[in-house]
């Protein structure tokens, strides 16, 4: 799928290694992908810390209120979606057909993977060549629309699922831990293959780090 290139510069510089990756170059310095590395996870855990505070209850809200009306629609079990802010999560869907209260958490409502995929790609390495550098902005602007919107929509059924096969009396502890498996399995095949279409940068950048510095131990081991 693609090779690399080393290309030797003017003495005493760096090799600079060179991806062809579907007939287009790619090249990437060193900074930029270190900060990548870097500001790429910490700007993740601020934004899941940010989703956390109380000032975006409404996430919360909007993910219990559409998850109990699809459920009644679907499955007409008469859910609820409340609101009790004495609580320590201040919404919870109530089914009283089994008379069990379902908190929604930060993490109920995805955000944590919303967290990842947007931290990562805001910092996802631009090449140094212009050919494959023009358009970035706009492919990063187009992969975090496309997979919010598939995750959102996706959790969303998860739950709706969820609840209902605990409505019928499965334990919920066993369906919880079953589904945040299958659900983190399929955001990270779906990251992938979002990734791959709009920014193979991603994983370019990283096998650049990787070549370059397989080819500095080669040199020690040589020397």
């Amino acid at each position: 799928m693609y090779h690399i290139i080393q290309k030797f510069m003017k003495p005493n510089r760096e090799d600079i290694s060179i991806i062809d990756f579907n007939h287009k170059v790619y090249s990437f310095s060193i900074n930029g992908i270190l900060l990548f590395l870097i500001a790429g996870p910490l700007c993740s855990i601020f934004i899941y810390l940010f989703l956390e505070m109380g000032v975006n209850n409404w996430l919360k809200e909007f993910v219990a209120s559409q998850t109990s009306f699809l459920l009644n629609l679907m499955e007409n079990v008469d859910s609820q979606a409340i609101y009790t802010p004495s609580e320590p999560y201040p919404w919870k869907i109530y089914i009283p057909s089994i008379d069990i209260n379902f908190y929604i958490s930060t993490w109920c409502t995805a955000a944590h993977i919303f967290s990842i995929f947007i931290g990562f790609i805001i910092f996802i390495p631009h090449s140094k060549k212009q050919e494959t550098k023009k358009g970035i902005i706009l492919r990063k602007i187009k992969a975090t629309v496309l997979l919010i919107v598939i995750v959102y929509i996706g959790n969303l059924f998860r739950l709706i699922l969820l609840l209902g096969l605990a409505s019928t009396g499965i334990n919920w502890e066993v369906l919880h831990q079953i589904f945040n498996i299958i659900s983190g399995i399929l955001a990270a095949i779906i990251f992938i293959i979002t990734i791959y279409k709009f920014l193979p940068e991603f994983f370019l950048s990283i096998y650049h780090l990787y070549s370059i510095i397989n080819l500095k131990n080669k040199n020690k081991n040589k020397n």
